[in-house]
């Protein structure tokens, strides 16, 4: 059973009529005494860490053969964000995939703004307007991670899940994993943060582990490695072994840039959709 908090305003944003958003953004632990509890903290909470987003990240969907390319950019304090999504078929995990190659063209498009999720599809040349299928910063209402997870009556998990305001498509993979989180994570006992190291111009914590025997069979990963961003909890890389040491399963990301870093998200027009049908 999945869940996600109500809609009401966090207390961490302040909005006025001719004033933009003013938000106070949650500071990192120390990385040089940072414990198991305030990395799960962080990685469930990541959107707290930062305003704007962008860069890119590919995973394999759970098909050996199948990539999943996100170019991304995400402004949480106007509710916008962009991001282009490419698939490619290859020939196993070990074949190498460039995520910047221009041979690949994006299959799908989304802009978000104005409430409004726009969706081109590139293939077909149609797009779809979706209104109020954003989600605001005021709706990411935090939860405290003792109520993560609750055992229903039936005595079925429950799952609690804060909504997403950084409107990227699959950003559960890397921007905001908190199912990824909670699965490997949630049981102390079984990782281990091993150190610091740089990775694509970020520090991040080294985290090395085993899964719990039911979410490791889902994924076909007994072993794990996680690269998470010091500075907001985001998952950077991961890397999931078979229990013969095989790479079964992964996430890369390439130029991630936060805030001031971070690029500008390119907004929607009309024009845009020229030529295009409605889908």
């Amino acid at each position: 059973i999945v869940t996600e908090a109500p809609s009401v305003q966090p207390t961490t944003v302040v909005k006025t009529i001719e004033e933009p958003i003013v938000r106070v953004l949650s500071v990192a632990p120390d990385a040089e005494c940072v414990t198991k509890d305030d990395i799960f903290h962080m990685m469930l909470n990541t959107v707290d860490y930062f305003n704007k987003a962008s860069g890119t990240f590919i995973f394999n969907c759970s098909d050996p053969n199948n990539r999943t390319i996100v170019d991304f950019r995400t402004n949480m304090l106007d509710t916008t964000s962009y991001s282009e999504v490419k698939h490619i078929y290859v020939d196993g995990l070990s074949t190498p995939i460039s995520m910047n190659s221009e041979s690949v063209t994006a299959d799908q498009i989304v802009y978000c703004q104005n409430n409004d999720q726009i969706t081109l599809n590139e293939e077909n040349k149609t797009y779809n307007i979706s209104s109020f299928s954003t989600h605001s910063l005021e709706s990411c209402v935090p939860i405290k991670d003792e109520d993560r997870i609750t055992i229903a009556p039936d005595g079925m998990p429950c799952y609690s899940y804060r909504s997403n305001p950084t409107n990227v498509e699959f950003s559960s993979m890397c921007l905001f994993p908190q199912e990824i989180t909670i699965g490997f994570l949630e049981d102390r006992e079984l990782w281990e943060i091993e150190g610091i190291k740089e990775f694509s111009g970020l520090n991040c914590y080294v985290i090395h582990g085993k899964t719990s025997e039911d979410y490791g069979a889902k994924l076909n990963v007994a072993e794990f490695e996680f690269l998470v961003d010091v500075n907001t909890g985001v998952l950077v890389r991961y890397e999931g072994f078979d229990a013969n040491g095989n790479l079964s399963d992964f996430m890369y990301t390439e130029n991630l840039k936060f805030d001031g870093s971070a690029e500008s998200v390119e907004k929607y027009s009309d024009k845009l959709v020229e030529g295009y049908s409605v889908g």
